[in-house]
C-alpha cells in the first residue's frame, strides 16, 4: 500500500457463515500487534493489546446464517507501548498473521 509511516486505526471486513443452529464460534488470531477490537454483526466481542501474541474469542450460539465480522487494527504508539514511539524500523503494525475459525456444536454433557 506503500503507507509505511501510517499510525492508526484500520478496519478488516469479512463475512462467515454458519450452517449449524446455535454452533460455538471460535476466532483464532496467530499474533496482532498494539490495539484490537473484534466485532460480531456490530457487538463488541473482545480486545487485544500486545504485541505479535496469539488470542482467541470464543462466542457462544451464534445462529445459523452470514455473519459480518469486522477487526478493527491500532497501531498507534506512545510512550507507553511496546515498542515505544521511539523505533528504529517501519511500525507496520496490526494483525499480520492469520487468522482462524473453528465451528462447534452445543457441547453437551451425558452421563
Amino acid at each position: 500500500m506503500g503507507v509505511y509511516n501510517y499510525q492508526g486505526a484500520a478496519c478488516y471486513r469479512t463475512y462467515i457463515r454458519t450452517y449449524l443452529e446455535a454452533t460455538h464460534l471460535r476466532i483464532i488470531c496467530h499474533g496482532g500487534l498494539h490495539h484490537g477490537d473484534v466485532y460480531l454483526n456490530g457487538v463488541h466481542l473482545g480486545y487485544h493489546f500486545s504485541g505479535f501474541t496469539p488470542f482467541s474469542l470464543t462466542i457462544p450460539s451464534v445462529p445459523k446464517g452470514r455473519h459480518e465480522l469486522v477487526i478493527r487494527a491500532d497501531s498507534t504508539v506512545d510512550w507507553l507501548t511496546l515498542p515505544t514511539d521511539i523505533a528504529d524500523w517501519f511500525l507496520t503494525g496490526a494483525f499480520t498473521v492469520r487468522w482462524r475459525f473453528n465451528n462447534y456444536p452445543r457441547p453437551a454433557l451425558t452421563k
